[in-house]
């Protein structure tokens, strides 16, 4: 059991969580690390996740597949060794200690990185910031006690011209977006993205800005997220 709440930022890429973040992390009550994206890396049915299904048996069939192994509590290629060196270093150095390897169960290294971000957080609340992370709310929900999310949800035609040209400057980002269908991989990441946020909409523990009425107003939204987190 967390001595906090864990708290998640979550939203399309380049939707605005970076800014959510440097918002939280301005009260002494949080510590806000940088993303790692990890807990999303543990999900094996990545594709399924992020797109639906698209096309074909085969394809089905083996997201169907990875679907199942994942609501059953699995995962198959997880494995801290190897994921050690994308986590920030206070989070790296809790690994090593630690001795963390392979791992099979989704619930077992969930629970292990919530201790870790404990351990360095303290007295503090964390913030976990990972973009992706709208993909697994399910997960995050099922094997975290009492979560809260701030979902940040950016205007289509700039969200997604913002995936489009990250894909031009940045190689992690052209990966994704990059290519002669690149625009319809974004517009797919950004329907899918949108909807997960659209599912939880007036769920309790979820709160959703708008990060154009944030960017026009600050302090408003400011008093939303104090009022959200109970904190002054």
């Amino acid at each position: 059991m967390h001595a906090n709440r864990p708290l998640f930022v979550v939203g399309c890429s380049r939707s605005g969580t970076t800014l959510v973040q440097s918002l939280l992390a301005t009260s002494d009550r949080l510590l806000a690390l940088p993303e790692t994206n990890r807990l999303y890396a543990v999900a094996d049915d990545l594709d399924r996740r992020r797109f639906g299904h698209v096309g074909g048996v085969r394809r089905v069939l083996r997201d169907r597949l990875r679907g199942l192994y994942n609501r059953a509590g699995l995962t198959r290629k997880f494995d801290w060794s190897k994921n050690v060196d994308k986590l920030p270093q206070a989070l790296g150095d809790e690994v090593r200690r630690r001795g963390l390897g392979r791992e099979r169960s989704i619930a077992r290294i969930y629970t292990q990185f919530g201790e870790m971000l404990d351990a360095v957080a303290g007295d503090r609340r964390w913030v976990e910031k990972s973009p992706q992370n709208i993909f697994v709310l399910d997960l995050i929900e099922r094997h975290f006690a009492q979560p809260q999310f701030v979902h940040i949800v950016r205007s289509p035609l700039d969200n997604i011209a913002s995936l489009v040209d990250a894909a031009r400057k940045y190689s992690t980002f052209g990966e994704r977006f990059g290519g002669a269908n690149g625009l319809v991989k974004a517009v797919r990441y950004y329907n899918r993205a949108l909807s997960c946020s659209v599912a939880r909409r007036g769920a309790d523990g979820h709160l959703i800005l708008r990060y154009e009425a944030l960017a026009a107003d600050v302090d408003r939204h400011l008093r939303r997220l104090e009022a959200f987190l109970g904190l002054p």
